[in-house]
């Protein structure tokens, strides 16, 4: 090893720094970039009845109001992203990307991943979990008022798997 100057040693360093900065900048994105085939949701409210299939990025707070089903079929991979901020609004209860069902939300041998945060908030609607798994969440469900049934349903790697 070769022996530098004081401003050499600053420059490889900072050169060092901005690659492992580049490269975890590259890891952390690919986790909710949209590949190819994947169906990309801007969040907002459903506003008629959706059945949604395949592998779907949903990137902001995502709402079912009164009246409305969101169906995700056999198969299908849901990734909420990480939410880019912590504060919670006044139409949502977690400070992360939140699935909020106060009409219908059924989930049929599906996955919905969570990016760390959020989570899924039954507010007076109902949700049935069929052999299907939540993962990723702060809340993987957390019902306030309504209707949740599962059956051969697993809630993994939650801060809170269920709260009542």
């Amino acid at each position: 090893m070769g022996i530098y100057s004081r401003k050499a040693f600053e420059s490889k360093l900072s050169n060092l720094l901005k690659a492992l900065f580049f490269t975890y900048l590259l890891l952390s994105y690919s986790y909710v970039s949209a590949g190819e085939g994947v169906r990309v949701i801007e969040g907002g409210v459903i506003s008629e009845d959706t059945l949604l299939e395949g592998e779907v990025l949903v990137e902001k707070d995502l709402y079912i109001p009164d009246g409305v089903t969101l169906k995700i079929g056999r198969g299908a991979l849901i990734r909420f992203k990480k939410s880019e901020s912590s504060k919670v609004e006044p139409e949502n209860m977690l400070p992360g990307t939140e699935l909020t069902v106060r009409g219908g939300l059924q989930i049929n041998r599906a996955r919905l991943v969570f990016g760390g945060d959020g989570g899924i908030v039954v507010d007076g609607g109902s949700l049935f979990l069929e052999e299907s798994s939540v993962s990723g969440a702060a809340y993987g469900i957390m019902l306030l008022s309504g209707e949740l049934r599962a059956d051969k349903s697993i809630i993994e790697k939650c801060d809170i798997g269920i709260f009542i």
